[in-house]
């Protein structure tokens, strides 16, 4: 196979998975935004509800940046000044250290929402341990 070939072939494959992420990112956005079920008010569904919406969010950024990525990637041509190739490499490279600190610093918003809840459902346990008198 040529070099005409694989990279035509490259491209094909990354049209693919574009689409495949514009469905994806369409389907969890409409689960985002779309209906709700009502619950009481206060209840452990509203808090679960919550942290559901946090991780939708979360994979949206991270589908997003997947498909930015995809849309990003520069063929060099082998001919191009290795100045200018330098250049577009580190302005990827710095652009997906951005991206990735976006995604740690949401999965630490999402840990914390977590065990906010954990410790919300333990105090609220009828097994916890709410009697400070020792017997």
């Amino acid at each position: 196979m040529d070099i005409d070939a694989k990279v035509e072939n490259i491209g094909e494959n990354l049209g693919e998975k574009i689409d495949g992420h514009d469905k994806i990112l369409t389907h969890l956005q409409y689960n985002m935004c779309g209906p709700q079920k009502n619950f009481p008010e206060n209840s452990i569904f509203d808090d679960l509800l919550l942290l559901r919406q946090q991780q939708i969010q979360l994979a949206i950024e991270h589908m997003n940046i997947g498909k930015k990525n995809q849309e990003n990637m520069i063929f060099s041509d082998i001919n191009e000044a290795p100045e200018l190739r330098y250049r577009q490499n580190v302005q990827l490279i710095q652009q997906k250290e951005e991206d990735s600190n976006q995604i740690i610093n949401s999965i630490g918003k999402l840990n914390e929402s977590i065990n906010d809840f954990q410790q919300t459902i333990l105090e609220n346990s009828p097994f916890a341990n709410n009697n400070s008198e020792k017997k």
